[in-house]
């Protein structure tokens, strides 16, 4: 869903599950097993190797992680007994990070 709104929407119904009766067993699983939204991740690197003299390398990196800074929401919550069942409180990738170092290599 290209407009899904963790804060206004229910990524599971709620009325489509219920509790079993006191001392009964229900059809669901323990643990339910829900696919939760596409995990979209990248990264991208440049290196740059300069050599100064025989022997010697001066080397400059810089890595982004997520370059796109895409928001990518993490798992339901699937306890029924929870009163935020269905809904998404989390995601699944850091923003974007940006790091650079550079190393004399002899």
């Amino acid at each position: 869903m290209s407009d899904f709104d963790p804060a206004r929407h229910l990524y599971l119904n709620r009325s489509a599950f219920a509790l079993p009766a006191e001392g009964k067993f229900g059809s669901a699983p323990r643990y339910l097993e829900v696919r939760g939204p596409a995990r979209l991740d990248e990264s991208f690197a440049v290196t740059k190797n300069t050599r100064i003299r025989e022997g010697v390398t001066h080397q400059f990196r810089m890595e982004i992680l997520n370059p796109l800074n895409r928001v990518v929401f993490g798992a339901p919550v699937t306890d029924i007994t929870q009163v935020n069942f269905g809904s998404i409180s989390s995601t699944q990738i850091t923003p974007r990070q940006i790091q650079s170092g550079m190393n004399l290599i002899f």
